[in-house]
């Protein structure tokens, strides 16, 4: 009741703020829903493009696998794309963030059996590319990245 009195400077604006406060809480609701939803890979792009397919496409390619992740700007930090089993060691595939030949290659060295990736996200999981790592061609070309 207050707010739709509200007046500044004699002219009562308290009945468009009041508006403004309802719309505004009307579409949230709908604009987290369809987030959620794309989180979740609803959205058959997101799906195409997420951690978990392309997991799925390395595991059905047999072998064991490094996967160097490298994040674009406009990459949402909510979709975290390095995170590994428990076991590290055991699991087929290993996770890394992407720091640089020099760093990773520390990497190579202690998995020594596995085949190396890079994977480009950008813009929550919609802009997804897969290569070899460069200067590694053995098994090049086996997992087909996304569209």
């Amino acid at each position: 009741m207050l707010l739709w009195r509200w007046s500044i400077s004699g002219r009562r604006v308290g009945h468009w703020v009041s508006l403004f406060l309802i719309v505004g809480g009307l579409t949230k609701e709908p604009l987290t829903l369809w987030r959620s939803a794309a989180i979740r890979g609803d959205s058959a792009d997101f799906a195409f493009n997420s951690r978990a397919y392309l997991a799925q496409k390395l595991m059905r390619s047999g072998g064991r696998h490094v996967v160097f992740v490298r994040y674009g700007p406009r990459h949402i930090f909510h979709d975290e794309w390095v995170y590994n089993a428990a076991d590290i060691d055991a699991s087929p595939i290993v996770w890394c963030r992407w720091m640089g030949p020099s760093e990773d290659a520390e990497v190579m060295r202690y998995y020594k059996d596995r085949q190396y990736w890079t994977i480009d996200v950008d813009g929550g999981g919609v802009s997804t590319r897969v290569s070899r790592y460069p200067g590694t061609n053995e098994y090049a070309g086996q997992v087909r990245g996304t569209k």
